[in-house]
């Protein structure tokens, strides 16, 4: 079993447990969050530092990183517009010590240029605030690079809103 695989196998059991709903947080049933917790304490299992260094092998979408979901005005609390399995994943990079949150970050890098830009975005928006700040610059310098090749207005705006 690939790593990614490994982590998509576990989001999926802790998805498929019966709960009042499929959201990550839950004020009612704790949510997805608490059933990985739960899962990850019951059958330890030592996530692959190479999985989130391949996020590209990962069967993601772009509607992952614009995932709609109808939320009353009054929840609590709020939750980021990004589908569940993208907040297992920045769950997960949480969790990890900063040395592998480094090396994840300089694997990222690397595979930046290939990566297709609504990729790149949500990795810029989503994952690299979760890293330590001596891995900001870098990717803030990769981001204004990647803007001047595209000039996509979706990493002007995450440049903007997060550097």
């Amino acid at each position: 079993m690939q790593p990614s695989e490994t982590i998509a196998a576990i989001f999926n059991a802790a998805k498929n447990e019966r709960s009042c709903c499929a959201s990550f947080y839950c004020t009612t049933c704790g949510g997805l969050g608490t059933r990985l917790q739960k899962i990850t304490a019951d059958h330890p299992v030592e996530i692959p530092i190479a999985a989130l260094k391949s996020i590209h092998t990962f069967p993601l979408t772009q509607r992952d990183f614009v995932y709609h979901q109808h939320i009353s005005k009054s929840a609590f609390p709020k939750e980021p517009n990004i589908s569940p399995f993208i907040e297992y994943l920045r769950w997960l990079l949480n969790c990890m010590p900063i040395q592998n949150k480094v090396e994840i970050s300089e694997e990222w890098r690397q595979l930046a240029p290939s990566l297709p830009i609504w990729l790149l975005d949500g990795i810029c928006y989503y994952f690299v605030p979760l890293l330590p700040s001596s891995e900001l610059q870098p990717w803030k310098t990769l981001l204004s690079n990647r803007i001047t090749e595209t000039s996509d207005a979706s990493l002007s705006e995450t440049l903007r809103l997060k550097y």
